[in-house]
């Protein structure tokens, strides 16, 4: 039958060919709705003869929890362990979890308790284990607990039998704590131990806000101070309208700021220094800078605030631009940047770093000289820096653990850091 006859198309062939397209079209997509059917159907058996796969749970759950006020700490241990608190060679207490049908105290948990900063409790560990016990660590790492503190970790294994083990070595500002455990209960162990609050009974809490900026998000967050501090308006001379977007808190020789770091100046430093990667690179070991007669002298760790990394920053320094004074400057700063130029900051000022600066000498604030070359210094160029440094050296450990210092200095740093532990960002 011709498609085209007479120079017009033919209706009737294109019609057998609809119908033609119409039955196999549905022939095949009956087949193809059949054969989905049956393998649906097989699919359900197959399932049906599967053995039922339980989602794994907390495997704490049915953990029993030890606490103790007397030392501040709290943990959950397996149920088959019995503590035991005795005094610890080497150390001011012992705490062990032993397995009732084992005879060797030290193969299941112990937390020993010592008046060691942190650094020097990890070298002792470190120097008892190597050589004595093993040959070498295979393994070293920071951790951080349930409320933030940070701590390190050390993997090792014993012969002959290549046992795995692991020290987690922390400290509470007043104490070493040295878990030691099989590898497989460690990791649970840290995941439900913390240290006791002290001294947050009868604080305020202080709930802040700062609004979008244009570079950067907005933020709410709260944390507890104790009374005397107050909530303070950072720049009171701008417009008020601007007002949202800062926040402050202050208190006996401890600030708070949230909000842009803007500068130059500053702010702007302690912005960018907690913007690099690594946080800190050296843990608590002096960093020097001399720009002329001009230092800086710094020592860095790294915090948590609610889980997120902070850079605890302990700074003195004698600096003067072409527009400032040569002055000296020391604190404590504590930041963590929320994005492109907005962070928290909580600044501590203690009288053993205002000590460091009385060594220099007092500086006119209408000093300056030109150089050689017609630079132009606002510091004398003879000053001698090496006392302040000394005595910087000295101060490290004991500031960042808060110990052996005035009890003024003392009671800042443990309030510092009891905020730090309270502080909670909100949705």
């Amino acid at each position: 039958m011709p498609f085209i006859t007479q120079g017009k198309t033919n209706l009737t062939y294109i019609l057998i060919i609809v119908i033609l397209a119409a039955i196999v079209g549905g022939g095949i997509l009956g087949y193809y709705y059949s054969w989905i059917k049956e393998l649906e159907t097989k699919l359900a058996e197959i399932e049906a003869q599967l053995p039922m796969v339980k989602l794994p749970e907390n495997e704490t759950v049915n953990w029993k929890t030890y606490r103790s006020e007397e030392w501040g700490f709290e943990m959950k241990y397996p149920p088959h362990l019995i503590p035991t608190e005795t005094t610890s060679h080497g150390y001011i207490r012992g705490f062990y979890f032993k397995n009732e049908l084992s005879a060797l105290v030290y193969m299941d948990i112990s937390i020993d308790i010592g008046n060691t900063t942190l650094p020097q409790a990890v070298g002792q560990i470190k120097t008892s284990l190597v050589g004595h016990v093993i040959d070498d660590i295979k393994n070293e790492s920071q951790v951080v607990t349930k409320n933030g503190y940070t701590g390190i970790k050390l993997e090792y294994e014993i012969p002959p039998n290549s046992d795995s083990y692991s020290v987690v070595i922390l400290h509470n500002r007043e104490h070493s704590f040295t878990i030691t455990a099989r590898s497989n209960y460690i990791n649970q162990i840290l995941s439900t131990f913390k240290f006791l609050e002290d001294g947050v009974a009868g604080w305020k809490t202080f709930r802040g806000e700062i609004a979008a900026w244009p570079t950067g998000e907005g933020y709410k967050f709260e944390f507890q101070a104790p009374q005397e501090f107050v909530e303070i308006i950072p720049y009171p001379w701008i417009d008020p309208e601007y007002h949202k977007n800062y926040y402050g808190v202050e208190g006996p020789g401890i600030s708070f700021f949230a909000g842009p770091m803007e500068g130059p100046g500053l702010l702007t430093t302690l912005h960018w220094q907690a913007n690099q990667a690594p946080l800190c690179s050296n843990s608590l070991a002096i960093n020097e800078e001399h720009y002329g007669s001009q230092a800086i002298f710094e020592a860095c760790d790294v915090m948590q605030i609610d889980g997120r990394n902070a850079l605890f920053l302990m700074r003195v320094t004698l600096f003067g631009m072409e527009m400032t004074p040569c002055q000296p400057e020391a604190a404590v700063y504590i930041i963590q940047n929320l994005d492109n130029n907005g962070s928290i900051l909580f600044t501590v000022e203690l009288e053993a770093l205002k000590e460091m600066t009385e060594i220099w000498p007092e500086i006119p604030s209408d000093y300056s000289f030109l150089d050689e070359e017609g630079g132009m210094w606002n510091c004398p160029p003879d000053i001698d820096q090496s006392k302040v440094k000394e005595s910087f050296v000295t101060q490290i450990s004991s500031i960042r653990n808060a110990e052996n210092l005035s009890q003024e200095d003392t009671e800042k740093l443990k309030n510092v850091y009891q905020m730090l532990s309270t502080f909670r960002f909100l949705d």
